[in-house]
């Protein structure tokens, strides 16, 4: 379960600044800054519960020197582990102790700021993760709709059918003969209307079809020249 980019983003600038300042983390020296990240590792990290971390280590493009650097995630719980996308890094740059996310830096002024910085995610984890949950439901509930309606007009219709499922929408195909396929999509936020007219346009079609009358309902995609109905 992730939270987007901006929820994320608000959390942190409301509890780590994004700028250096007098009371930023400071620590000179390559072997000084990889012990400080060991012990900060072990004491803060390392298994404790709701953080998922790892110390890893790189080389400086320019040197043969290694630095060490902090990788983690905050999961609410074990069962979250395979879906955790939101990972964050903990290194120095320039000498001062910065969180990574996405490219942007945020300078750490004590730990304090990412146990505040934890609590705050996983809040907001919580709080998306129950919407999510509650969104599937409704999620379901319509698609359970839809799907009924459709087996009963189907039957009552002597009409094969199938269905795709897509994120806002369910794709309906009704077999109307040997060679054609009606298909009618079905948004979730508009299905109880479209629903209630769904055996109705199909008939109708039908009717079309067996006088012969084709049609093509397309987007307006592409440049053409319209006559004015006015003229």
């Amino acid at each position: 379960m992730q939270i987007n980019n901006r929820t994320i983003e608000k959390i942190l600038k409301e509890t780590i600044s994004t700028n250096s300042n007098e009371n930023t983390i400071k620590v000179v020296g390559v072997d000084n800054q990889n012990k400080y990240l060991q012990q900060l590792y072990e004491e803060e990290f390392k298994n404790k519960d709701y953080v998922y971390p790892k110390l890893d280590k790189n080389r400086y493009y320019d040197t043969r020197d290694y630095f060490f650097y902090i990788s983690f995630a905050f999961i609410a719980s074990e069962s979250d582990l395979e879906y955790y996308s939101d990972r964050f890094e903990i290194k120095f740059a320039k000498d001062y102790l910065i969180l990574v996310k996405s490219y942007s830096y945020y300078y750490i002024s004590d730990f304090s700021e990412i146990r505040e910085f934890r609590e705050k995610y996983l809040k907001a984890h919580a709080k998306a993760k129950s919407e999510y949950l509650k969104k599937a439901k409704i999620k379901a509930l319509k698609r359970n709709a839809i799907l009924s309606t459709v087996k009963e007009i189907a039957k009552e219709l002597k009409l094969n059918y199938r269905y795709e499922e897509q994120k806002y929408r369910i794709l309906l195909f009704f077999k109307i003969s040997k060679s054609k396929t009606l298909k009618i999509s079905v948004p979730y936020k508009q299905f109880q209307e479209i629903v209630s007219e769904i055996k109705t346009i199909t008939i109708e079609i039908m009717k079309l079809q067996e006088k012969n009358i084709n049609f093509d309902i397309k987007s307006n995609a592409g440049s053409f020249s319209w006559y004015d109905y006015d003229e």
